[in-house]
């Protein structure tokens, strides 16, 4: 999805903002409805245009002739274009597509098993093994997994850099068993983070102190210690 030259993004069809005349109990479903397909409209604009973002691109180097003078940039053999960047991804197409591929595959092995034990029917369960699903990513879909891959490959080191260094440096470099322990630490961070409890955990009501009042001491409590102490 492409913005106009004015950078205004083209408008909702779906889920239009509540009227004047909308109940007022159902105005706020009808606003958060049209207010989430606003930011999605959005997102996904913003990601359509991220591949010319210095992230996803690199400065091709110029090229030179025997003589060091510097030569014209390749041009695209379609538009003609002269091509100054080049892409600079983390993952490449096929990669992606057998990330989906697993995905779907897990996907229909959990409906497989389903069907089977509330006996639906997909006794086969619903994936061709000849054909099996390959979800299709929009270019801008592509470019939002491969950031949060990024970042989950930086935690990762990161985190074996630090068992590297608190471990006295025995290392010069972080090892294939540090990473594997490292991978451990951040899937166990992320599934804690993302899991239906919340981050500080569940917060349990504390009952109230009870507080007691002190009785004011008369006289007869006061002589009764001296009293013991004279008497033992």
């Amino acid at each position: 999805m492409a913005s106009d030259p004015n950078h205004d993004a083209p408008k909702l069809q779906s889920y239009p903002a509540a009227k004047e005349n909308a109940l007022a109990l159902d105005r706020s479903r009808i606003n958060m409805l049209n207010a989430v397909n606003l930011n999605r409209q959005a997102m996904g604009i913003l990601w359509g245009e991220a591949i010319k973002s210095p992230m996803f691109q690199q400065k091709r180097k110029q090229p030179e002739d025997e003589m060091g003078n510097k030569l014209d940039y390749p041009r695209h053999h379609l538009s003609g274009k002269e091509m100054k960047y080049r892409a600079n991804r983390a993952l490449t197409g096929n990669t992606l597509k057998t990330m989906a591929s697993g995905a779907a595959a897990t996907i229909g092995a959990q409906l497989a098993s389903d069907c089977a034990m509330l006996r639906t029917g997909h006794v086969k369960g619903p994936e061709d093994p000849k054909y099996p699903l390959l979800p299709s990513f929009s270019e801008g879909a592509a470019l939002a997994i491969e950031k949060a891959y990024i970042a989950y490959m930086q935690e990762l080191f990161q985190t074996a850099q630090i068992l590297r260094v608190g471990g006295g440096k025995q290392h010069k470099k972080v090892t294939a068993k540090g990473c594997q322990l490292a991978a451990e630490i951040v899937n166990r961070q992320i599934a804690a983070a993302t899991s239906f409890v919340p981050p500080g955990g569940i917060a349990y009501r504390k009952p109230t102190k009870v507080i007691k009042k002190k009785k004011a001491e008369t006289g007869k409590d006061k002589a009764a210690p001296v009293a013991q102490k004279k008497n033992p």
